[in-house]
């Protein structure tokens, strides 16, 4: 007969708001932005320039944003017009008045790391990216919820935005309770190799709406995500040597 083991688990690490995973203000994993501007847009990442386009706002550009990033910085220029951007990062980091600021003054190193920007205002929001967003309309490959950003000044023809992608203060707690050699099967929406179970617990977490459970295969790395939960006894959870399933308490 297995031994059951219940406990509540903690596992943390900072996140950004959605699915991407950070440690120590930095990202854990490579990301991809889609990103455009309504002018000539110019992007970083912790100071260092990765892309620019310079026309056509209704086609997105696709930034790759490293491992071990710690903020993405736009500059937007627009002749004689208010700049504005639009963007999402891994489909669920996106572009509005969480956690961007923005201003229309230049300042040194605005796009490095370690430039403070307490001074800096919250983005200002002017519409989702539909095509009821007039005049800009729907622009592809950016998430719908993705909205149009800037300032409050309607003269300025320069935009500066910033995002922290892990801010340094962030951290979620996760508590699970555990049953070893076990997994509970008919409810796994997806299967991710990771490198231990800190990992998979986050996943779960980074998918909090739909992940209610995980199982975790310490021999091959690979966690699988649950739509549902159940506890011992119940007919979906079913031994398995090697295998620890955890269900979320919180």
């Amino acid at each position: 007969m297995c031994k059951m083991l219940r406990f509540y688990v903690f596992f943390l690490a900072a996140l950004v708001q959605g699915n991407l995973l950070c440690e120590k203000a930095a990202t854990l994993q490579p990301a991809t932005a889609m990103l455009t501007c309504d002018g000539a847009m110019t992007v970083y990442v912790d100071g260092v320039r990765i892309n620019n386009k310079t026309a056509n706002f209704e086609t997105a550009q696709n930034s790759t944003i490293p491992v071990g990033s710690s903020v993405l910085a736009i500059y937007c220029h627009r002749l004689s017009q208010p700049p504005k951007i639009l963007g999402s990062i891994n489909t669920s980091i996106l572009t509005n008045s969480k956690g961007w600021v923005c201003t229309n003054q230049y300042h040194s190193a605005w796009n490095a790391p370690g430039f403070v920007d307490a001074s800096w205002a919250p983005a200002v929001v002017y519409g989702k990216n539909n095509n009821s967003t007039i005049p800009y309309g729907k622009v592809d490959n950016i998430s719908n919820t993705a909205e149009w950003i800037g300032t409050k000044n309607h003269t300025a023809d320069s935009l500066y935005c910033r995002l922290f992608l892990c801010p340094p203060n962030a951290c979620v707690t996760i508590r699970t309770s555990r049953i070893d050699n076990h997994r509970l099967m008919h409810s796994t929406f997806d299967t991710i190799p990771v490198k231990n179970v800190g990992e998979c617990a986050l996943k779960c977490h980074a998918a909090y709406n739909r992940c209610q459970s995980f199982n975790y295969n310490s021999s091959t790395g690979n966690c699988e995500l649950n739509s549902s939960s159940g506890l011992l006894g119940s007919k979906d959870v079913i031994p398995a040597p090697g295998v620890t399933y955890f269900y979320r308490t919180n």
